[in-house]
Parts: C-alpha cells; sequence; structure tokens
C-alpha cells in the first residue's frame, strides 16, 4: 500500500496532523532549561538507560510512563483538594520498568511493539509510520534479518490489533517537521525510530558558546555533521523527543544510550537521522 508522503489516513477514518497535536491539560513543563540551552523549553523527564544493546524502545516506553505518572499524580493532588477526590491508583515509578518488560518479551522490538505497550498502560498516542504491517524490502537488512521469521508473525498481530483500536491510533503518513516541532514545543514528548549510525549531537564546550559535534552511542555512528556515512548499514535506536530550542533551532533528544540527561540535535541532523531507509519515518506522538 503506497500513500504520497504527508497523508495521514486511519483506514477509512482521515485525521489532518494538526488535529493531534492538542495539549493536554495534564502536560508538565519543567521551568528550568538544560544548562546548555538559552530559549529551549524542555519536558521534565528523567533520562532511563538501556540495560542491553537491543532496548532502547524499552527505555523510552520507561520514560514515558513515568512522565505520564508524574502527570497524574499531579492531577490527584488537584482532584484530593475537591469534594470527590479520585481513587484510581497510581502505579509507582519502582514498577514502571518491569511493567513494560512484562509487556514486551521480545528482543527484537519494533515501534509497533512499543504503541501495543502504551496503549496496555493507557497512554494515549498516536503512532505514524509510511509501513502499515511488514515491509518485505527490510528483509535484505542486516538489522532486521536475524529475528524476521520470528517478527513477521508477531509484528503482523499487533498492527491488526491497532487498526481496530477505536478511537483510532495507527495513522499512515509522515508527520511533517513543523508539525513535529509544534508538538514537543506544547509540552509534549514523542519517541521517534532514527537511524543511529546518522545521529550527530552538538557538544556544548563549558557553556563558553562554542559547540563541536558528537556521535550517537552506538559503536557504529557517524562521527561529524555533515559527513554521514551512507554507505553503512542501516541500526535502528529509538529516542525521547523532549523540548526544542527555537533560537539555535535544535531538538532536545533524550538518548537511552547514551548517560547525559539531554543531546542537543540541529533540525536538520535529525530530519536525516529519522528519514533514512529502515525506519519507515516511525514516530509515536504522546498526548
Amino acid at each position: 500500500m503506497n500513500m504520497a508522503p504527508g497523508t495521514t489516513n486511519h483506514l477509512n477514518h482521515t485525521l489532518p496532523i494538526n488535529q493531534s497535536l492538542a495539549t493536554p491539560a495534564s502536560a508538565v513543563v519543567a521551568t528550568s532549561s538544560p544548562s546548555h540551552t538559552t530559549n529551549a523549553r524542555c519536558l521534565d523527564i528523567t533520562l532511563v538507560k538501556q540495560r542491553h544493546e537491543w532496548d532502547c524502545g524499552l527505555a523510552c516506553i520507561e520514560m514515558i510512563q513515568k512522565w505520564h505518572l508524574n502527570n497524574k499524580q499531579q492531577q490527584q493532588q488537584h482532584n484530593a483538594t475537591s469534594l470527590n477526590p479520585t481513587t484510581e491508583t497510581i502505579t509507582s515509578s519502582s514498577d514502571c520498568a518491569s511493567i513494560a518488560r512484562n509487556i514486551i518479551t521480545t528482543q527484537s522490538v519494533w515501534s509497533i511493539d512499543l504503541s501495543d505497550a502504551l496503549a496496555t498502560m493507557g497512554i494515549n498516542h498516536h503512532f505514524f509510520t509510511v509501513s502499515i504491517g511488514i515491509d518485505n524490502s527490510h528483509r535484505l537488512k542486516p538489522f532486521y534479518q536475524r529475528d524476521w521469521s520470528a517478527d513477521e508473525q508477531r509484528v503482523s498481530r499487533l498492527f491488526d490489533k491497532s487498526r481496530a483500536h477505536d478511537p483510532p491510533m495507527l495513522f499512515f503518513g509522515v508527520v511533517p517537521l513543523e508539525k513535529l516541532i509544534a508538538h514537543v514545543k506544547q509540552g509534549l514528548p514523542a519517541i521517534v525510530l532514527v537511524d543511529s549510525n546518522s545521529l550527530v549531537y552538538i557538544v556544548n564546550n563549558n557553556n563558553d558558546g562554542n559547540s563541536s559535534n558528537t556521535s550517537s552511542g552506538s559503536s557504529n555512528s557517524s562521527s561529524s555533521s555533515g559527513h554521514k556515512r551512507e554507505d553503512k548499514d542501516f541500526y535502528g535506536h529509538f529516542v525521547v523527543l523532549a523540548g526544542y530550542d527555537d533560537s539555535r533551532q535544535q531538538f532536545i533528544v533524550i538518548d537511552p544510550s547514551l548517560s547525559q540527561e539531554y543531546c542537543m540535535i540541529s533540525v536538520n541532523d535529525f530530519e536525516y537521522a529519522r528519514s533514512r531507509p529502515g525506519t519507515d519515518m516511525d514516530i509515536l506522538l504522546i498526548h
């Protein structure tokens, strides 16, 4: 099934992307920005480091779940002052990791696995992709080859499950860059599938205003902005978008493979990394 980039269909449902970008009242935005930014708005999301080479997606889910939990706890505190305080029980943050890993039991994690986990946890989101189901062309990519047979049945089943979800959460199409920027500027995070070999972060040297470039934590990463190794194989990696710096035109990224709490990446470099063959332009917009 092919469709022109920029269109967004959910089977017989049609939803313009900008209708999926409303800000919930529970959105929490940190009052302080990362130390190496000047005009950035950054979500209060705590870094969770991945434990293994394969579980970056689970770490991202845990980060989002903790952020979601914090919002609901603040909502409970507000409701406790009303005549009808909520009786809903919120899971402690210490349980977030085990919940995610009980839902996702495979070590070959696809974006649809993350979407299903979010839905199971009751976290509202929209999952955009240009490949509904299995794209057989990925069978030839080394990154996908090892677990292809086992993945095929599970991924197809999860897409069928997602198609039947009401209200719809699965959409075919590309989230335009300007809509993605608008989403994070409204205080809402996103989980994005990128090519780790194409990630180039910006490093501020001693807060002196000078900056340099560094690649992601993958051993196969590129080494400098503008000199990306297009000959390298695709290596999928999930990151969390947590904010945007207007003045510098840079996204604030939380990368579970790295130790620093926040990373900065230029809009152009991020667009390149999320557009590489193999990503299917997969993105989960959290609401």
